[in-house]
């Protein structure tokens, strides 16, 4: 069985912040140690992997804490998806295995590489050509056979917090904690 988890990165404003907007927003959270601007917040509701939850709580999060978001969904390491929201609003989307719910073998869709790099900080164009590379790989053994691979190697090269590779709510909350976080520098919603 491989990895399933929800997570996403607010740019910008600092753990005190996120956590008291996701109060403010009545959710049941994990929040993480904020590493240069970037904050990753891990939510028990976003974790069913619902989209219309995970929608919500990004375009609502983005808006209230007046910042970019980039939200990661990992499907039993099958799938990565992303979102990227600002201002309350989608920017941009990503799959990297579209049709996959449907037994289709469709190549990655979606995901701007200059968008991602641009609000996450990461403006060198050596950095959004690495990035294209990394999101247009096939799912597969000439690209990536597990999607926790591609997200590692995305958190690599726009530098977001390798904590926040493989960090769901429900590992966070059995106590599996991700290399480099201990349980006293999270904070709790």
């Amino acid at each position: 069985m491989g990895n399933f988890y929800v997570n996403m990165t607010a740019k910008g404003p600092n753990q005190d912040e996120v956590l008291a907007t996701l109060t403010k927003l009545g959710r049941k959270a994990f929040v993480f140690p904020t590493i240069h601007g970037l904050t990753t917040f891990c939510d028990a509701q976003a974790e069913t992997q619902e989209p219309r939850v995970i929608e919500e709580l990004a375009r609502k999060a983005s808006r209230d804490l007046e910042c970019p978001i980039l939200c990661i969904l990992n499907h039993d390491d099958d799938v990565l998806w992303y979102g990227l929201y600002e201002r309350g609003e989608v920017v941009d989307e990503y799959d990297s295995f579209p049709g996959y719910f449907e037994g289709h073998f469709n190549p990655p869709k979606g995901g701007d590489a200059a968008d991602l790099c641009k609000l996450m900080g990461a403006t060198n164009e050596e950095t959004v050509v690495g990035v294209e590379a990394i999101l247009r790989k096939p799912h597969n053994e000439d690209g990536y056979i597990f999607e926790v691979d591609r997200h590692a190697a995305l958190v690599e090269a726009v530098s977001l917090p390798r904590f926040s590779v493989g960090a769901g709510y429900r590992y966070l909350e059995r106590g599996e904690l991700p290399d480099g976080l201990d349980r006293e520098s999270l904070k709790q919603s």
